[in-house]
């Protein structure tokens, strides 16, 4: 069975890289000196285009810029203003701007009254600002959605001599539409705590399992409380383009390495080599990423009850 990511307790591969860099680095100064030209200090910030397409929803987009690390900054200072964006379909030749959304003015957006997102369209996002180089990109929609072939819960009594509760997991599969099938699995919840509180939490997943044609997941347990009501538990199942994919498997590698670390100051220390270690992007002239996915979805927990089959 191959497996797409290692589900178990991953090496420290990106930390044991660094640290590696930097000691070479360190030592190798003892008798030669070494200079680091890093590009991004030399230049003006660029623009960071975040947005993904799919049918039926709103199109919006974040536009903000990029900061050099040798820059204090605050949360407002990435804020764009009067930029002028747009989204054009290659398919149709239509093209229309985009309007600020918010206060902020990093969400640029319109409704699909006005372009309709399709499978198999390829759509060009561009953004011009006084002051930064423009950028565009681009993303040609999935032509078509894998759904989910089996979806089902385990339960499992959990008795620990104090308490006593039932515990669930989700499983579900797959089957490959092709052999450059890229997907993503997304866990949804809602649900409002004792204290009146509502919550909504998401993660995504690409560590599942393939054998042959088909795809599994396992998703980590969860429970039903009296105290909390989970107004809904969802999956969805995207079947992506590469750009989205190759996005958030590098966001992935950063993200679970600075989750295992056990110091803050390590964390610091990583997350200062953003932008530095290898980033995918397919936005020309900037960084971030524009993609697009189609959309299958499990409703596993509705109105704090079961909806779908257990095993």
């Amino acid at each position: 069975m191959e497996i797409m990511k290692n589900t178990g307790k991953k090496k420290n591969l990106p930390g044991i890289f660094i640290k590696c860099v930097v000691f070479l680095l360190f030592f190798n100064s003892c008798y030669r000196e070494t200079v680091l030209d890093i590009e991004s200090l030399n230049k003006q910030p660029k623009l960071v285009l975040q947005g993904v397409l799919t049918p039926g929803d709103s199109i919006q987009v974040v536009l903000t810029r990029a900061f050099s690390v040798k820059e204090t900054i605050r949360v407002d200072d990435g804020v764009i203003e009067n930029a002028s964006v747009s989204i054009a379909d290659f398919n149709t030749g239509k093209k229309v701007p985009l309007r600020a959304i918010g206060s902020r003015k990093m969400v640029y957006g319109q409704s699909q009254d006005s372009i309709r997102i399709l499978p198999g369209h390829t759509y060009k996002i561009e953004a011009n600002v006084e002051g930064y180089d423009g950028i565009t990109a681009e993303t040609t929609i999935p032509d078509e959605r894998t759904c989910w072939s089996e979806k089902y819960i385990t339960n499992s009594n959990i008795n620990n001599g104090d308490t006593e509760y039932d515990e669930y997991k989700f499983v579900g599969e797959w089957k490959s539409l092709s052999g450059d099938d890229y997907y993503i699995v997304s866990k949804n919840s809602k649900y409002n705590r004792y204290d009146g509180i509502t919550d909504i939490n998401s993660y995504h997943y690409i560590n599942y399992q393939k054998s042959g044609e088909i795809y599994k997941i396992e998703i980590e347990p969860f429970t039903l409380s009296s105290s909390i009501f989970q107004e809904s538990y969802t999956v969805l199942l995207l079947t992506t383009d590469e750009n989205l994919y190759q996005y958030m498997k590098n966001y992935d590698i950063m993200d679970d390495r600075a989750d295992e670390d056990d110091y803050t100051s390590y964390d610091s220390f990583i997350d200062g080599f953003r932008g530095i270690l290898p980033e995918h992007s397919n936005v020309n002239g900037g960084l971030g990423v524009l993609g697009s996915y189609l959309k299958d979805t499990a409703v596993v927990v509705l109105n704090n009850k079961i909806v779908i089959d257990e095993k």
